[in-house]
């Protein structure tokens, strides 16, 4: 369970990201397959009032760090019916195969200021939710099963007081944790939106098939693997349905303790 992990936040995070939108140009070669059109609707699911648009520097540009990641920016426009439009900056952090794959995105609400960070490592089936003080993790079990625990960036590969979860059962543990529920909403769903395979790597464009039941508007998998929503079903679906405020429908039900 524990991970040895390359930390994607960047310090003073909250600053950068009201300063800028896009990334400049940088010496180190990035592949052209990450540049891709995210203009027009980067994601959206009509069924429960979600759609995330405006976000056009993040498949524009890209930058390409000495150590083979690749780094992406933009400020998205994020709406979800009856809650507004807010815009959500973001910076995310691709680290390549040879080095684990981990994801990571960090999030600024321009509206009030909420910052939060969200990790993937595809290796040890492994998300975090949180800051860089506090978070909580879940690992994704070989039997479909789940394990969270407290953390934080510094001590992430010692959690403590795990517990398990089966099934939905993950979503409703989650919501007793203060890392999860005190972020933005509106960044919880962009954040949702990416697992779920809304472009944040170019194959996502071309595997138009997800697991998620009525698959979204800019959904898809990986061709070099599962994409997040696949290894973590229930906790994409319900936060969906928790951000929309829909628990009435079939796909949602479960979400509601």
């Amino acid at each position: 369970m524990q991970m040895s992990v390359s930390w994607g936040f960047l310090a003073g995070m909250g600053a950068s990201l009201l300063a800028a939108t896009t990334l400049v140009a940088c010496s180190t070669e990035v592949p052209d397959v990450y540049l891709v059109d995210t203009s027009g609707v980067f994601f959206a699911w009509s069924e429960y009032g979600v759609e995330i648009t405006e976000f056009e520097e993040w498949g524009r540009d890209a930058r390409g760090k000495a150590n083979g990641a690749v780094e992406l920016s933009g400020i998205a426009t994020v709406s979800i019916e009856g809650k507004g439009s807010r815009e959500i900056a973001a910076v995310a952090t691709i680290e390549p195969p040879e080095r684990g794959g981990q994801r990571s995105l960090t999030t600024l609400d321009k509206t009030t200021d909420n910052t939060r960070g969200f990790f993937w490592d595809p290796d040890e089936n492994a998300v975090f939710f949180g800051t860089d003080d506090a978070g909580v993790a879940v690992w994704a079990n070989p039997d479909g099963s789940y394990d969270l625990g407290l953390t934080s960036m510094a001590a992430f590969r010692s959690p403590v007081e795990l517990v398990h979860a089966e099934g939905y059962e993950v979503f409703h543990r989650l919501q007793e944790y203060a890392a999860f529920t005190e972020g933005s909403e509106h960044a919880l769903m962009l954040a949702a939106s990416m697992g779920m395979g809304a472009q944040i790597v170019p194959e996502s464009r071309s595997m138009p098939t997800c697991s998620i039941p009525n698959c979204p508007t800019g959904c898809g998998g990986g061709a070099d693997g599962p994409i997040l929503c696949d290894l973590f079903p229930e906790i994409c679906v319900c936060i969906t349905c928790s951000v929309a405020g829909n628990d009435e429908t079939d796909l949602c039900q479960p979400c509601t303790p």
